[in-house]
């Protein structure tokens, strides 16, 4: 497996190792040979996010299947280390909120202010920003 494979395979599997795991372990034995550090791994995830929000955006003025892209960008957002996303992700939001579907919309405003039905969910976009200093 090349870098640019490990790449492209961290990003087909939203940045996430559990979900390269889950679905194909010796990928995955493959991609961890690599070594590859968590500060790449971060910035690969960044790109995602850019990615993510610009076909957001997009897509934002033409009602199509929003709470999916919304829905990766929000877990993208809250396993990076980097905040400089979120004002970007709240304007897109709330573009978005008045063209989607009620569904997507109903989907949108549970991410912003999160999903509280057990202490383990996450906390939404709404918490993070507030506490890092983010509106």
């Amino acid at each position: 497996m090349s870098l640019e494979d490990a790449k492209a395979y961290f990003q087909c599997m939203g940045c996430s190792g559990f979900h390269m795991f889950r679905e194909d372990e010796e990928l995955y034995r493959q991609y961890e040979a690599l070594r590859i550090s968590k500060d790449l791994e971060e910035t690969w995830r960044l790109d995602s996010i850019s990615k993510y929000l610009d076909l957001f955006e997009l897509l934002a003025c033409k009602e199509n299947k929003l709470w999916t892209i919304h829905s990766n960008l929000v877990d993208l957002i809250l396993t990076s280390r980097s905040t400089q996303y979120l004002r970007r992700l709240s304007d897109a939001t709330r573009h978005a909120a008045c063209r989607g579907s009620k569904f997507d919309c109903l989907l949108m405003a549970e991410a912003i202010v999160g999903d509280q039905s057990t202490p383990m969910d996450r906390k939404g976009i709404a918490r993070i920003e507030a506490i890092t200093g983010q509106p």
